[in-house]
């Protein structure tokens, strides 16, 4: 089940801080996450930062040019794909590319919370781990679905 993120990737989760500076998003000031900038290509942001921004002014927030869509940037993107960074989860061990960081997130980490689904699914966001547990003394004992 893929989550759709928003924001950018967190400072602190970058094994090299020092190369990470350099792709901050203007808006949330975090690493970007789906790099765009403006069509002067000067000011970086996340996508989903951008587009929000866009929705209520339709121009750059940095340099005011009017911008109807933001413009993807592909150099940011492959350049904060490769950045080495740590899971978003403090307890967890797994350290990787960002360009892996969701992947890890939707299918592996175990203190990623997921949703309750399937036969008798109460629809709680339970870390995955925990998960089992959930299902079989929580969930299926207490749910008014089951």
């Amino acid at each position: 089940m893929t989550m759709s993120r928003q924001g950018g990737f967190p400072s602190a989760k970058f094994c090299n801080q020092f190369k990470s500076e350099f792709f901050h998003c203007l808006i949330c000031f975090d690493v970007c996450r789906s790099p765009v900038t403006c069509r002067s290509g000067a000011h970086l942001f996340c996508h989903d930062c951008l587009a929000d921004s866009l929705r209520r002014n339709p121009s750059c927030p940095t340099c005011r040019e009017p911008l109807a869509n933001p413009v993807p940037c592909p150099f940011a993107s492959k350049q904060v794909s490769a950045l080495d960074v740590f899971c978003s989860h403090d307890e967890c061990t797994w350290k990787g590319t960002c360009g892996r960081l969701d992947s890890h997130l939707d299918n592996d980490c175990p203190y990623e919370p997921i949703e309750c689904t399937g036969e008798g699914g109460c629809g709680a966001r339970v870390p995955r781990r925990e998960m089992a547990t959930h299902r079989q003394f929580v969930c299926l004992q207490n749910c008014p679905n089951s």
